[in-house]
């Protein structure tokens, strides 16, 4: 038995004047709407309401009382259950895999009717074949809605990548509260996660930071343990958290995501277990070493009883997890393994391999939950879109993983250290990533959006927007304003040949007539941050920031390497090659500072030709060319750097005084072009932003460093001037009085 919904689609604006005047403008009056599954699945049904939603938004009258014999019908179903759409595939009328998340949109005709087949081989691909049209219908300029049904594409698509998940880290409650609790929020968030097709999502708790360590206390009450609660929260406030956690899991399993809690602290660090001065107040009254295990193990079966919605469970195991390495095997074999296999076996298990110990995997792979372990993809940044040759630390690295994988691997592509707050989507680098981010035999990735780690261990300070000015706000929450990398990533990870009219949708939506040079600039502008981080990096961890990092001072810069060691070895290595006579076949310091140059440029004249077409000014157009005048100011600093570096590291291995005055003038040049980004950010960024470890603050704090940098280069002539060449020298401090 077939559900049959009829859709009578007519402008609003000519409803009045009757079906000829809707005709006589090009409307099809009527559009039946055929279900063929006898019980869609809730990602089907979301998918349906989303499509008939914004059919309305654009002023198209919904009509369940249509007139029979519709000329044309939107027929939608799935493979597993409509024996109609299976009997089109297995007759090769409709090209549709055979495979999980596979759909297909195909014309055919039925007597005197003309079909849109919309086919999904399970409720996933349905879901995501109908959030497309709807994506369709949503851009569609207003002239060109009444044709939204003829001119549909047909299209055929499979998954490239198995797994596309994206990853979301509590830090800061201040900065969080108004979104963690808000169902507005999340059913945008989760909405457009499924548009663009990531199908797993994970919350992330207490990434090095005592806030939600661990996140069991902040979410459910252990009867046994009544005294463990966080420090100042009510159980009324401990409630609303976990009915907030509910309805994520309800929002996920609706929309065909698969959601994953990462536990990434049990305790908050202690010197003796981190072996270091690292420290972190606990914010949790009653929690000790006595009685964590039995406490975690009781937390983590109440939390999977009262939020059944959890597909999986993600651990950080080694010491940063708050928990001795020497205890590692046995306290997360006795709590979370045994609690999970107890109370929720279909719950799965997701385990970091950073710090692993084998008896730990051996025990979770006997457990039978799935297991599934990662490593970084490009070290604590997205680089460039391909994993390294050699990356430092060499634990980082694909080369240095045990292979054959005894259970399925993915790669963690941490943004963490890269992309924090400037805007970044590309369609070239998603296309790219795309077709790589299942290298190797692995199943495919996660990855954070920027802001992921907004207000990173200011656990007690007010919260703070990353705009300086309310009123320069286009949105309501900070994240939507990043819509060009979630569907960069996410549309080209499912699949990397997706026609391009679906990457310029929101641009043409967006910026109109500027659609095409602004999707230009996009693409320059989100070569920038990925070269640096590739090319030249003071840390392969997330403890620089390429953003707003300078580089280094004097020999410091020619002496970094990028995150990729085999393809960008530091500018004196480099030099000492060239010295020598080696050929390296190395971009080299003066040809990367003619590539950033090249990019530079490329996004001036984009945005110049996005002000010469663009109709309006609005709040996104200028707060996007900010963004995009400071990734070209940091492409010109760095090209003067390289440049800089270049003659300064031949000088100090030649003495050639004449190359002195070139490395001056980059010098100087570089200092201009940070003053210009400066004064960009300066009007635009709030003035401390910590969205990270260590390199925290302003594009201006770092002036004075890059004033430091010249002076260096002033005294190094001085010096020759004065003294000539010298192989060592020692200060002994002034004249005597």
């Amino acid at each position: 038995m077939r559900t049959w919904l009829l859709l009578s689609l007519a402008w609003c604006c000519l409803s009045t004047f009757g079906p000829s005047a809707s005709q006589a403008f090009g409307v099809t009056p009527v559009v039946r709407l055929q279900i063929e599954d006898n019980k869609p699945g809730t990602p089907v049904q979301y998918a349906l309401e989303r499509l008939t939603s914004v059919l309305k938004q654009r002023g198209v009258r919904l009509d369940g009382d249509a007139s029979k014999g519709a000329p044309e019908v939107l027929v939608a179903g799935t493979y597993a259950k409509s024996d109609r759409i299976r009997r089109w595939v297995d007759r090769g009328e409709i090209r549709l895999a055979k495979q999980r998340e596979a759909l297909a949109v195909k014309r055919l005709k039925d007597g005197d009717r003309s079909l849109l087949v919309v086919a999904g081989y399970d409720d996933a691909g349905l879901m995501y074949a109908l959030l497309d049209l709807a994506d369709f219908v949503k851009h569609l300029p207003k002239a060109d809605v009444a044709g939204w049904f003829t001119s549909a594409a047909e299209v055929s698509e499979t998954p490239h990548n198995a797994m596309r998940r994206m990853r979301i880290l509590l830090h800061h409650e201040a900065n969080e509260k108004e979104w963690y609790h808000s169902k507005v929020f999340w059913d945008w968030y989760i909405g457009m996660l499924a548009t663009e097709r990531f199908n797993e999502l994970n919350l992330v708790y207490s990434h090095q930071t005592p806030y939600m360590a661990p996140m069991y206390a902040w979410h459910v009450k252990v009867d046994e343990f009544p005294d463990i609660h966080p420090v100042g929260m009510s159980d009324a406030e401990r409630q609303k958290n976990l009915e907030a956690l509910r309805y994520v899991a309800k929002l996920c399993h609706d929309r065909g995501i698969a959601l994953t809690v990462g536990v990434w602290q049990q305790l908050a660090w202690k010197p003796s277990v981190m072996k270091s001065h690292l420290k972190q107040k606990s914010l949790v009254e009653g929690l000790t070493d006595k009685n964590l295990e039995r406490y975690v193990y009781l937390a983590v079966s109440k939390l999977l009883e009262e939020c059944p919605g959890i597909a999986r469970l993600q651990l950080r195991l080694n010491y940063e997890s708050g928990i001795p390495d020497s205890r590692q095997t046995e306290f997360f074999g006795n709590c979370v393994i045994r609690a999970i296999k107890e109370t929720a076996p279909h719950v799965k298990l997701d385990l970091r391999t950073a710090g692993a110990q084998r008896s730990t995997l051996r025990l979770a792979r006997k457990a039978d939950l799935d297991l599934r372990t990662s490593f970084k993809f490009y070290a604590e940044f997205m680089g460039l879109p391909q994993p390294p040759r050699e990356a430092s630390p060499g634990s980082y690295s694909y080369k240095n993983m045990h292979k054959p994988f005894d259970n399925p691997m993915f790669n963690e592509v941490w943004m963490l250290g890269s992309h924090r707050v400037l805007l970044s989507g590309s369609e070239d680098y998603g296309r790219r990533f795309g077709r790589i981010a299942s290298f190797g035999g692995t199943i495919g990735f996660e990855t954070d959006g920027p802001l992921g780690q907004k207000g990173y261990q200011q656990e007690d300070l007010p919260g703070w927007r990353i705009f300086r000015h309310p009123e320069d706000e286009y949105y309501k929450y900070e994240m939507e304003r990043y819509w060009a990398f979630f569907r960069s990533i996410g549309r080209f990870s499912y699949n990397p040949e997706t026609p391009r009219e679906v990457w310029m949708r929101p641009f043409q939506k967006r910026f109109g007539d500027a659609a095409e040079p602004m999707a230009q600039a996009y693409e320059a502008a989100g070569q920038v941050i990925s070269l640096i981080v590739g090319s030249h990096t003071e840390n392969a961890n997330m403890y620089t920031w390429p953003e707003i990092n300078m580089g280094g001072i004097g020999p410091a810069y020619n002496d970094l390497r990028g995150v990729d060691q085999a393809l960008f070895p530091s500018i004196d290595t480099q030099v000492d090659n060239e010295l020598a006579g080696r050929l390296t076949g190395h971009l080299g310091a003066v040809r990367l500072a003619a590539l950033f140059d090249r990019i530079a440029d490329e996004i001036d004249r984009s945005l110049d030709a996005a002000d010469a077409k663009i109709a309006a000014r609005d709040r996104e157009y200028r707060a996007t060319q900010n963004d995009f005048r400071i990734l070209a100011g940091l492409a010109r600093f760095h090209a003067c750097r390289q440049r800089e570096g270049y003659n300064m590291s031949k000088f100090y291995r030649t003495g050639d005084g004449s190359l002195l005055p070139e490395a001056l003038a980059e010098a100087e040049a570089s200092l201009v072009h940070w003053k210009e980004l400066t004064k960009i950010g300066d009007r635009q960024y709030y003035d401390h932003l910590v969205l990270g470890p260590d390199e925290q603050g302003h594009w201006k704090d770092k002036l004075p460093l890059i004033e430091g940098n010249i002076q260096l280069i002033r005294e190094a002539r001085q010096v020759l001037l004065e003294h000539g060449l010298f192989f060592k020298g020692f200060d002994f401090g002034g004249p005597a009085p």
